[in-house]
């Protein structure tokens, strides 16, 4: 097995928006090893077309070095690719060479959801007012924005969104939205890294090691395949709070850690993301962590997923007794250009 010498960040996991900076940081995988001072050659390619290309000193030590690039400005999705070589300053010797794929993502991506959303208000349960409440609202989109999840009791909701670390730790407050769900909402509760439990089912810490199970043909998932899916997990945390689900919940878990033995009986589920009917309502938790909702098109692309699945009529869930298929864990993808398949900026 070849040996791994540089770890390769690409911001937002290579989902770019086009017309603005992002970087590009490599380091060293092991710069206690001595590595030697080295040059990284690289070049940016739409196809076979070159746009760019460029060098940069990667300094002996841990040290990081940032390669920044400006996508052109996109009206659909596209893929690009970034190819690098490593060399060995002083002898000229390649020490490595490779290519990642970066995708270029239109600025409005919420143009269609925004226009399914009209006449519909949104609520937002988020006590900061420059995240998700502000690019539903930048998209023009009616919000409603709440500091607090204990303001819903008396109003009427047809969609809530809760937004990051925003449940409270009492039970009862958060039994709310169940009460909302019931009554016909639709729920999203995005990632909570503070309180013990969600709507009844315990947080528990699990690092992110391996690869994840995805049902990647969910509508939550488009054009986000299990690979990013994965890295974003990654990239997140070293651990996350996961939904402890026990085997008889009426919850489909839509993103978890795999089973430790194959089969198909019923066993406790630790979940990212997951998703219950609830009365005439949905719930669904996601809780991979958002750095940033106005720069990162993969918190848009899901937003708007998201959006989309939530308008649709709530099917029933079952426990994994009543079900008749088994998940299972999708094979790894190396490279995946398909997501954008036939797209051009």
């Amino acid at each position: 097995m070849k040996a791994i010498l540089l770890i390769i960040l690409l911001a937002h996991g290579g989902y770019w928006f086009g017309g603005a900076d992002n970087t590009i940081t490599v380091r060293w995988a092991v710069p206690e090893a001595g590595m030697p001072a080295a040059t990284l050659s690289w070049e940016f390619l739409y196809g076979t077309v070159r746009l760019g290309s460029g060098d940069a000193e990667v300094a002996a030590g841990e040290k990081a070095t940032n390669v920044t690039l400006k996508l052109p400005e996109v009206r659909t999705f596209a893929a690009y690719t970034w190819k690098y070589q490593l060399k060995d300053r002083k002898t000229g010797q390649v020490l490595e060479s490779g290519e990642r794929s970066v995708y270029a993502c239109p600025t409005k991506l919420l143009e269609e959801q925004a226009r399914r959303m009209a006449g519909k208000t949104i609520t937002v349960i988020d006590s900061r007012d420059d995240g998700l409440a502000s690019v539903l609202k930048g998209a023009g989109m009616d919000v409603l924005r709440l500091e607090s999840l204990g303001e819903l009791q008396l109003r009427k909701a047809d969609m809530v969104l809760v937004g990051e670390n925003q449940l409270p730790e009492n039970e009862v407050t958060q039994e709310l939205l169940r009460a909302k769900a019931q009554e016909g909402a639709r729920v999203m509760i995005f990632a909570q890294q503070h309180v013990k439990q969600s709507l009844g089912f315990r947080l528990t810490d699990r690092p992110v090691k391996n690869d994840l199970a995805w049902r990647t043909n969910h509508e939550l998932f488009d054009r986000l395949p299990s690979a990013v899916l994965n890295g974003w997990a990654r990239e997140s945390a070293v651990e996350l709070k996961a939904l402890a689900l026990p085997p008889d919940a009426t919850v489909l878990e839509l993103g978890n850690w795999p089973r430790e033995t194959p089969g198909d009986e019923p066993g406790p589920i630790d979940a990212l993301v997951a998703t219950q009917t609830v009365g005439a309502g949905r719930i669904v938790w996601w809780q991979i962590p958002v750095a940033g909702w106005k720069d990162d098109p993969r918190a848009q692309i899901l937003l708007g997923n998201a959006l989309d699945y939530l308008l649709t009529r709530p099917g029933p869930t079952l426990s994994q007794a009543k079900r008749t298929s088994v998940i299972r864990t999708p094979p790894k993808i190396e490279k995946d250009h398909s997501i954008f398949s036939g797209d051009k900026p």
